[in-house]
């Protein structure tokens, strides 16, 4: 999917850190500064996530979707293995 959400912001991430080197070659020190915020403010966001998995979790995906077709919302749950508690 070349328009979906997480390959865009991979995109950004990309064209984020080539500014950063190209900020750091030639000095400006402002560029480097938006992106340590920006890196802070997306590890704050990834704890904050990070919290909600329980201890012990092996791995969680969350996926999020959106079709123009549907006229309900659709939620599914798939467990591919046995709770450990």
């Amino acid at each position: 999917m070349p328009n979906s959400p997480s390959v865009t912001s991979l995109h950004l991430h990309a064209n984020n850190q080539s500014q950063t080197a190209n900020s750091a070659s030639t000095g400006h020190l402002n560029n480097d500064l938006n992106a340590s915020s920006s890196s802070d403010l997306q590890h704050k966001l990834n704890q904050a996530f990070m919290r909600k998995i329980p201890p012990g979790s092996e791995a969680d995906n969350i996926l999020v979707g959106e079709i123009d077709f549907l006229e309900h919302s659709i939620s599914g749950f798939v467990r591919l293995n046995q709770a450990c508690h």
